[in-house]
C-alpha cells in the first residue's frame, strides 16, 4: 500500500502542474459518473419496489379525483338558510302543518321519512297523517 502511494506521489512529481491539474481532473470526473450511476441505481430500486407494491396491493388500482365541489364549497359549511325557530322547536307550542305538492306514486314510509327529515329540525314530530294526493 505504502508502495503504491509512494508511486503515484513520484509520478506527480514528475509531472507538470498542467498535467496533475488534468488528472485530478480526470479523477473527479470518475468519482461523479460513479456517484450518478449508484443514485441511478437506487432510484430504479426504489421504483421497482413501488411498482412490486402496488402490483401486491391486489385488485384494480382507482385514481382518486381531485374533489374541487366539495373544496370549494369548504369554506362555506354551516353556513345555510337561518331556521327561524331553534333546533328543538319553540318551546311550549304545538302546531300542525299541512304539506302540498308531495309526490304521489311513492311508497307511504318512504314519504314519511322525507317528511320528517324535512320539518324534523322544527322540533319533535309526534304524527305524520297521509291526506288526499299529494298532501299530508
Amino acid at each position: 500500500m505504502a508502495d503504491r502511494h509512494s508511486d503515484s506521489v513520484k509520478e506527480k512529481l514528475s509531472l507538470s502542474l498542467d498535467e496533475i491539474i488534468a488528472l485530478n481532473n480526470k479523477q473527479q470526473k470518475q468519482q461523479q459518473q460513479q456517484q450518478q450511476q449508484k443514485q441511478q441505481q437506487k432510484q430504479q430500486q426504489q421504483q421497482q419496489q413501488q411498482d412490486n407494491t402496488q402490483q401486491t396491493s391486489g385488485g384494480p388500482q382507482r385514481r382518486r379525483r381531485n374533489n374541487s365541489a366539495a373544496a370549494a364549497a369548504a369554506p362555506y359549511a354551516g353556513r345555510g338558510y337561518p331556521h327561524p325557530y331553534p333546533p328543538n322547536g319553540v318551546p311550549g307550542v304545538g302546531y300542525s302543518v299541512k304539506v302540498v305538492g308531495l309526490p304521489t306514486g311513492m311508497p307511504w314510509p318512504r314519504l314519511e321519512g322525507i317528511i320528517r327529515r324535512a320539518f324534523g329540525h322544527c322540533g319533535p314530530i309526534i304524527a305524520v297523517v297521509p291526506r288526499r294526493d299529494g298532501e299530508a
